[in-house]
């Protein structure tokens, strides 16, 4: 699937690929198992499909989740990775041995039990880079990365000027073709940024409104979905479920449907929550936004955005899926799964009303980059409106990415970026190293805005706030929170009505100690955190 998250100063997630309440439970029942005294037979007996909890798999099943509860009970769930409509990821990481991997994938239908449970030790993540990371060292230190698997190109902005510009690894590893500075690569969900600029574009030209309700735009929108408007749907207040695809779909992403048959899933699927009255991400929430597009515009998203976003900000190598590239410019993935004749862009597909508006695209580095500068000097919306998609002061950080090889970071503060993308992301452990690169390329840059953080990774489902991620050495973790906490307030506010970035980002102002209200293994607890000085 695609993703896309915002980390900011807190390291606030929007969706890295967020998971639904399904996977979500069963990944936070998991570390209550884990972390607690439960009788094994029992938690087997409770959450298992028979396939795992009885004959002769129940013991071979037992003895595996003890052997993972001992491995496991002094480390921490640090991040949750959906890879499928009833399939996630969760990475542990341990004070000392090996991180774990374990992957859970669930019946389809309810209570949606564990059927298949695989665990296994994440590999050392190679060599350490020996090259202490400076401005000076930039090269030096990418090339050593190259050496550590870093497959992909960057681009560092400094002070307006750019100081690196380069490819690193093969573009395509059969052919011997390397990646270059221009090479063209799938951008996950870095789309959502663009609808949001279309959006607010039509916003200001009064073709729309913000308060619109859906059925200004729509015909036939059932009763439960009348009051959701376009704020609702581009700050994750809509209630609308994460995806649309179907289990008959050959793949998520890349299987084609058009608008209409994409409307009529998104309308007819059950609502996560009444319209304006929780907070979650939501992928199909932006292809409605891009539907809302063509309709107010006339034109299809594809030349509506080639037009007004795109030509604007000098973008000449940004496009769709199923577009021809010219192969010494091409990436092709390498990544833990594959689609297509050739694992690239040009062969899944046209782009299908699947991820249009959240995904299905294609850039590089070169073009990102013009998109940000574009951004900030008011090309393309006028600046009092670039915050809502870059975050307070620019702090915020992209994250895309796909489950065939392709992944993308990059910061959002004016004249102060950088923006990697790799397409050889075949692993857990390249994921990681890939966060890491972004996390250490962060500290070159000055603090932007809040001078203060308490290093958590959050997400929104349909139950709320989550913690996805706690930061090591972070004031949160010194403090208390741990990942999988839910949050449910924070300094007395609730997170149902009040937006986590907006709330945090006032409070980090100052440095003072901040209340946050959280439910672990179903119990609240009041969890107090004096942010470190960044």
């Amino acid at each position: 699937m695609a993703s896309a998250f915002l980390l900011g100063l807190v390291s606030v997630a929007a969706a890295q690929q967020p998971p639904n309440s399904p996977r979500a439970k069963a990944a936070m029942r998991l570390q209550q198992y884990i972390m607690g005294t439960e009788d094994t037979a029992d938690y087997l007996a409770e959450h298992f499909a028979p396939s795992l909890a009885t004959g002769e798999a129940r013991a071979r099943t037992i003895a595996k989740l003890e052997e993972l509860r001992n491995k496991l009970r002094d480390g921490q769930l640090a991040e949750m990775m959906p890879e499928g409509p009833m399939r996630v990821l969760t990475l542990w990481e341990t004070p000392s041995g090996p991180d774990f991997e374990i992957t859970l994938q669930l019946t389809d239908s309810k209570p949606h039990k564990i059927k298949a449970f695989e665990a296994k030790p994440v590999e050392a993540n190679g060599r350490t880079n020996p090259v202490e990371l400076t401005w000076d060292t930039l090269q030096e230190w990418f090339e050593a990365e190259a050496e550590n698997g870093f497959s992909g190109a960057a681009i560092l902005v400094r002070d307006g000027k750019v100081v690196l510009h380069e490819g690193y690894g093969w573009a395509n590893p059969e052919k011997r073709i390397p990646n270059k500075p221009e090479t063209i690569f799938a951008i996950g969900s870095t789309p959502i940024d663009f609808t949001m600029a279309a959006i607010l574009q039509l916003y200001e030209r009064g073709e729309l409104d913000l308060s619109d309700a859906i059925t200004r735009h729509f015909d036939d929108v059932p009763d439960d979905k009348r009051s959701i408007t376009l704020e609702h749907l581009m700050t994750g207040r809509s209630g609308l479920q994460d995806f649309h695809d179907l289990p008959g779909d050959e793949n998520p992403d890349h299987t084609w449907i058009d608008r209409a048959e994409a409307m009529r899933r998104i309308f007819s699927m059950k609502l996560r929550f009444e319209p304006g009255k929780g907070r979650a991400h939501s992928h199909s929430a932006f292809g409605v936004l891009a539907a809302v597009v063509e309709i107010v515009s006339g034109q299809s998203y594809e030349d509506y955005t080639r037009e007004n976003l795109f030509k604007p900000a000098g973008m000449t190598s940004t496009g769709f899926f199923g577009e021809a590239i010219p192969e010494e410019r091409l990436a092709v993935g390498t990544g833990m799964n594959s689609s297509g004749e050739i694992n690239a862009p040009p062969y899944w597909g046209r782009t299908s009303w699947l991820v249009l508006g959240s995904g299905g695209q294609v850039s590089t580095v070169s073009d990102m980059a013009r998109w940000l500068n574009a951004l900030h000097a008011g090309k393309i919306i006028d600046r009092q409106h670039v915050r809502r998609i870059v975050g307070p002061g620019g702090r915020a950080m992209g994250i895309g990415g796909n489950q065939f090889g392709f992944e993308i970071l990059y910061t959002m503060a004016p004249n102060n970026f950088f923006i990697i993308i790799s397409n050889a992301i075949d692993s857990q452990k390249q994921l990681k190293a890939m966060r890491n690169r972004a996390d250490a390329l962060r500290e070159l840059y000055p603090p932007v805005g809040n001078p203060y953080s308490v290093g958590i990774a959050i997400d929104a489902d349909e139950t709320g706030v989550r913690v996805m991620e706690v930061m090591p050495g972070s004031a949160a973790q010194r403090d208390g929170l741990a990942a999988g906490d839910r949050v449910l307030t924070i300094a007395s506010k609730s997170m149902r009505d009040h937006d986590p970035i907006e709330v945090l980002d006032e409070l980090l102002q100052t440095g003072k100690p901040i209340d946050f209200e959280i439910e672990r293994n179903g119990k609240k607890k009041s969890v107090r955190v004096t942010p470190k000085k960044r």
